[in-house]
C-alpha cells in the first residue's frame, strides 16, 4: 500500500516511495525479508522505494509505528479494498 508523501499527495522531485507491505502471519520481519524484497523493488519511476514490513495488527494489539503513521493518512491511501481498510477503521475508531 503507498503511504508517505505520494499517498498524501504533496510528494516533491526528491521525494521516494513509501511502500507499506502486510506479510503473512508466521512471516517472520528480518532484515533477510527487507534485503530479499528490496533488490526485486530499487525503484519506480526513477525514485527510491523505501518498503515498510508490518503484520495485521489484532484487535488486542496496542498500534503504534508503520500502522499508526499509515492510519493517520489511510485517507490518502491508494490501495484496493483488503481487509487492511477494516484494520485502518479500528485504529482511527
Amino acid at each position: 500500500m503507498l503511504h508517505g508523501s505520494f499517498a498524501r499527495d504533496d510528494f516533491s522531485t526528491t521525494s521516494d516511495v513509501d511502500l507499506l507491505a502486510v506479510v503473512r502471519p508466521g512471516r517472520p520481519i528480518t532484515r533477510a525479508l527487507y534485503r530479499e524484497c528490496e533488490e526485486k523493488a530499487r525503484a519506480w519511476d526513477g525514485r527510491e522505494v523505501d518498503l515498510h514490513f508490518v503484520h495485521l495488527p489484532t484487535a488486542d494489539d496496542r498500534v503504534s509505528g508503520s500502522w499508526a503513521e499509515a492510519a493517520v493518512a489511510a485517507a490518502g491511501f491508494w490501495q484496493a479494498r483488503t481487509r487492511s481498510d477494516e484494520t485502518f477503521s479500528r485504529i482511527l475508531n
